[in-house]
């Protein structure tokens, strides 16, 4: 376990400090330090504080809150949502002995095989553990209990007890999917979104950009494609908006620097001269002195 009160002492030859024992120091305090931020971001999920004005996703605000790139605060994130189902990981993450990215890497793995991931990964550089959870070694549970022992112990036990194991067999079934939708920037200044729909609502979906695409193609667009559909369902939902007040609030700002042309997104992304170009033959300026 690292102690957050060690610290490095000179070598009694040279009575410099020791170099590997000082990298050792601040791996343990990185670690500690991961680990709470952590635990702090798991109740930040439970209760919801992170819905704040302009914050897309947890990962969105934890990013703006600590100064972290998309990557890095979606990792935090992850490790966060399957904090209670590994707490053998967690609890060597706790003590300091596990990095943020080895317990990002055995997160990965079904829930039982919290001991084995956690083996792995004190033996284990972060690549090889990377490479372990893509082999898909984990796939399934372990075998259930033996089904004859378990009639056996049924036989012997009252119906209240019968009940009982009624009701845990319900509660082993695994959660039911649910809809999910994840957009942002990336780290090479790309826009991406990602989602999971039910069929129902995907087949809405993707009747809407079916429309889009092929009204695009009718409008003499050559090489009409998915991305500009849902472009332009966009853009039609946001000019059907008839409040101009509300219209302005869902403005897309983009910020030029009359100095050195520069030009940026409200969170710091530069825009590329190729699409800084278009957008500002048509956009509304409004200067800002400073």
């Amino acid at each position: 376990m690292y102690d957050s009160f060690m610290s490095v002492v000179p070598t009694p030859e040279t009575g410099e400090r020791d170099l590997d024992a000082e990298l050792g120091e601040i791996a343990g305090q990185m670690n500690l330090l991961n680990a709470r931020l952590v635990e702090v971001t798991e109740r930040l999920l439970a209760t919801g504080e992170w819905m704040q004005p302009d914050m897309r996703t947890p990962a969105h605000f934890i990013g703006w809150r600590l100064g972290l790139s998309p990557e890095h605060a979606k990792q935090i994130v992850t490790v966060a949502e399957r904090r209670s189902s590994f707490p053998q990981v967690i609890g060597a993450f706790d003590r300091g002995e596990l990095s943020l990215d080895q317990v990002t890497e055995t997160v990965k793995a079904p829930a039982w095989a919290d001991s084995i991931v956690l083996y792995m990964a004190t033996i284990s550089t972060v690549s090889k553990l990377r490479r372990a959870m893509r082999s898909k070694n984990f796939d399934g549970e372990p075998d259930p209990p033996d089904s004859k022992d378990d009639s056996d112990s049924a036989s012997d036990s009252d119906s209240d007890d019968s009940d009982e194991a009624d009701t845990t067999a319900v509660s082993d079934e695994p959660p039911q999917p649910r809809d999910r939708l994840s957009f942002g920037v990336t780290d090479n200044g790309r826009w991406r979104i990602n989602g999971e729909f039910g069929i129902d609502d995907g087949r809405l979906i993707e009747a809407a950009l079916t429309e889009r695409r092929d009204a695009l193609f009718n409008d003499d667009t050559e090489t009409a494609t998915w991305p500009q559909a849902l472009v332009d369902c966009c853009a039609r939902s946001l000019d059907t908006v008839e409040s101009p007040s509300r219209r302005e609030h869902y403005r897309t700002w983009i910020h030029i620097d009359v100095t050195a042309g520069a030009a940026t997104t409200t969170d710091g992304w530069r825009i590329p001269m190729a699409i800084q170009q278009p957008l500002l033959c048509d956009g509304v300026v409004q200067p800002v002195w400073e």
